[in-house]
């Protein structure tokens, strides 16, 4: 099962190459940790409906625009 975020420090320790390990009292309780990579798919939307970002205006598609060369697409990849 999941590990919830608010045991997630006393679980987990990070190690300094970026790996994830468990802590040493969960060890000693026979705990163990599986890890896998999974695919997923992240995609951003947006309300056509909605009165800001919305619609066919000049403005909105502009907003749409820079709000989509604003977000860090490499950072959401090495998350």
């Amino acid at each position: 099962s999941g590990i919830s975020s608010d045991a997630f420090d006393q679980a987990i320790r990070i190690e300094a190459q970026g790996g994830a390990g468990l802590t040493a009292a969960m060890a000693a309780k026979g705990i163990g940790l599986l890890t896998a990579v999974e695919t997923s798919i992240f995609y951003l939307g947006f309300n056509m409906r909605d009165p800001v970002v919305g619609g066919d205006s000049e403005r909105a598609r502009l907003l749409r625009r820079a709000i989509a060369i604003a977000v860090d697409q490499e950072e959401y990849i090495a998350i």
